[in-house]
């Protein structure tokens, strides 16, 4: 049994929208803890509608450390594809990596983490990342549609 570290229905900001089948939840910042609440709304409500997620400079927060909601590595069944920048000004690398030494530690198989030297925009805007960053997302997509 999968015990969750967060409630959705307490974050009034969280749109109850539904998914249909295949959906891919993609979320820069704080857009990736709404992409992760829509997989665990996924995940709670058995729909099976959200076949993959990706973050882009974004995390988990799996151990509570950022002021926003701690969502479980264990509670998003999808697979994910995180994108995190060691530049980051604005998520912590520090704090954003504990998630993915806990996919280390745990084996845990359908986690990747991605992580460059960007900021939190360079991979929208250095023409480099951006290219680089969207072939990932792309390879990511195709592979779990």
């Amino acid at each position: 049994k999968v015990e969750f570290d967060v409630n959705i229905t307490n974050y009034t900001y969280f749109p109850l929208q539904t998914t249909v089948n295949n959906t891919i939840m993609i979320g820069h910042s704080f857009g990736g803890s709404i992409s992760l609440l829509y997989c665990v709304k996924d995940y709670i409500q058995n729909t099976n509608y959200i076949n993959s997620c990706v973050l882009i400079n974004s995390h988990f927060n799996h151990a509570g450390k950022m002021p926003y909601p701690k969502i479980s590595l264990h509670m998003i069944k999808q697979p994910v594809l995180t994108i995190i920048g060691r530049n980051d000004e604005k998520l912590p690398y520090r704090k954003a990596i504990h998630d993915y030494e806990v996919v280390l530690s745990e084996k845990i198989k359908n986690k990747e983490f991605i992580i460059n030297d960007g900021n939190h925009t360079s991979c929208f805007v250095d023409e480099n990342l951006l290219s680089y960053t969207t072939d990932l997302i792309a390879e990511h997509i195709h592979k779990h549609m």
